[in-house]
């Protein structure tokens, strides 16, 4: 009887294990989402109506991975510069989305040559930040379809 308990008690400790690792793939999936997603939209509003990035900020703070992110930067930059303000409010995304120190670093980059040229070198920097990400999206896509 013993046996057949403690038995149980591996499978199910084995599953709870598999079910957590999935859940980070998903995370770490759904958070490049959402960051493709606003760099998209950053795109589309410069290129557009040529609004600022407060304004996109704005419309993606209600989103589960990005909102809490955005939120801090606003607090932030309105005593430090836009550059510092980025970096300190991403600086623990790796271990919360189990992002690689690749993108972690692509990631607090953004903001270093965001704003430093004319629209089409935005334009260009965005699509250069899209690209990145599109890739980092499809290798942890593919790290997840090997690991199920």
């Amino acid at each position: 009887m013993i046996k057949f308990i403690g038995s149980i008690i591996l499978i199910l400790c084995g599953i709870i294990c598999g079910f957590e690792k999935s859940l980070k793939y998903i995370k770490h999936i759904e958070f490049l989402k959402d960051y493709f997603e606003f760099l998209m939209d950053l795109k589309n509003q410069i290129n557009y109506s040529q609004c600022s990035i407060f304004n996109v900020m704005n419309k993606f703070k209600t989103r589960k991975f990005l909102g809490k992110y955005f939120e801090k930067f606003e607090r932030i930059v309105k005593v430090k510069s836009f550059e510092f303000a980025w970096e300190l409010s991403f600086e623990n995304i790796r271990k919360t989305f189990d992002l690689s120190g690749e993108e972690e670093l692509f990631i607090l980059s953004f903001a270093k040559n965001f704003g430093k040229t004319d629209v089409k070198g935005q334009i260009n920097y965005i699509d250069y930040n899209l690209d990145t990400i599109k890739f980092y999206m499809n290798s942890a896509l593919e790290t997840k379809k090997k690991k199920q």
